[in-house]
């Protein structure tokens, strides 16, 4: 089943994306050698579409 849009769950995806978001930065800037756009964006998309299926899942 499907979740109706609802403010609250909109609310908690933009919540929880850019305390990671901000975590994520923070990391980028204690490793900055490592090459972190690739990094960021596979690491980006992954942690995301894994919260985006927890919260679709629990209906």
């Amino acid at each position: 089943m499907y979740l109706k849009t609802d403010m609250n769950v909109l609310l908690m995806h933009l919540v929880l994306f850019t305390l990671i978001f901000r975590l994520y930065l923070f990391g980028i800037q204690l490793l900055m050698q490592v090459p972190f756009k690739i990094n960021f964006e596979i690491t980006g998309t992954i942690i995301y579409s894994h919260i985006f299926d927890r919260v679709f899942d629990n209906t």
